[in-house]
């Protein structure tokens, strides 16, 4: 059983008279060459980035749960979403002063007041908008960058970037990782325990991604030294596992982004996330990313 569940994934449904035709049919455009300069959501990639036994069962769980379209959001809920870079990005037009590198204190608490945060939240949320270039330091004060300026005045569009560059902001190389957090937020998993909640299915699927490696270099090297290549316990992978201890270090950086935006620590492997925030993340998963098919996603 414990192959089973391996093999058909974390989002499995296990019905042997059920055939999809239509996914079927979706993997198989998938599979056919895409005009140039045509990008793919986050979905897509992780769609393709998972074995098609995996790909399959979460296909049926984006349908089940309306995670295949974009999210219904209403203007009010992105305005207060985005109210945090907003001021930033406002009030940094003329520059703010810095002590050391942050803000004094009486300045942070506006910040904070008008954005329904905290104080000790303002910190990320100043990082994360220097690494998403919306913020530069200039002798001792902070500076919108003249490309974000007009972010500034038009919330939908702070809205677009944002779940546009925030999952690909700091390290490159976590973005299936950050993809299946948002995914997580999305469908509300990331608030259950259990197997098929918290940080349990998102170590489960990266597990799998990380096997479809193995699986290659176990096969080139399989007549190398054929013993060394089988696992006593046919259910474990060769490959040390990803379990749920080696897998919160790997969200823990979109986590925190996330934090100042609705997102709160329930136990070391739950997160409580606003409706906002959910909205967010399924808009960050849906909308066609700035990356071209035929240039990769890195996953």
């Amino acid at each position: 059983m414990a192959r089973l569940a391996r093999a058909a994934g974390p989002w499995a449904q296990f019905d042997p008279t059920g055939f999809e035709q239509g996914w079927v049919q979706k993997r198989l455009d998938r599979a056919q060459p895409t005009p140039r300069g045509r990008t793919r959501s986050r979905l897509d990639a992780v769609l393709e980035a998972l074995p098609a036994s995996n790909a399959a069962g979460l296909e049926r769980h984006l349908v089940s749960v309306g995670l295949n379209v974009p999210p219904l959001v209403t203007r009010d809920e992105m305005i207060q979403f985005v109210r945090p870079f907003a001021w930033l990005l406002d009030r940094g037009r003329e520059g703010l002063p810095l002590d050391g590198a942050h803000l004094p204190a009486g300045l942070a608490q506006e910040w904070a007041d008008a954005c329904g945060t905290t104080v000790a939240q303002l910190p990320v949320v100043q990082r994360t908008a220097r690494e998403l270039r919306f913020v530069r330091t200039l002798q001792g004060r902070l500076l919108t960058m003249k490309s974000a300026v007009p972010l500034a005045d038009d919330p939908l569009a702070l809205w677009d970037a944002l779940a546009d560059k925030l999952p690909e902001a700091g390290d490159g190389r976590l973005r299936f990782v950050n993809a299946l957090v948002l995914l997580a937020i999305a469908d509300g998993s990331i608030a259950d325990g259990g197997e098929d909640g918290g940080l349990d299915r998102i170590a489960r699927a990266h597990d799998v991604r990380n096997d479809i490696d193995e699986d290659a270099w176990r096969a080139r090297s399989w007549w190398e030294d054929r013993d060394f290549f089988l696992p006593a316990d046919p259910s474990v992978s060769v490959a040390s596992r990803v379990e749920v201890d080696s897998i919160r270090p790997l969200v823990l950086p979109l986590t925190e982004r996330l934090e100042p935006l609705g997102l709160a620590a329930r136990t070391r492997d739950t997160w409580r996330a606003s409706r906002a925030l959910q909205g967010f993340a399924q808009a960050a998963l849906t909308t066609p990313a700035a990356i071209s098919l035929s240039g990769g996603y890195g996953f």
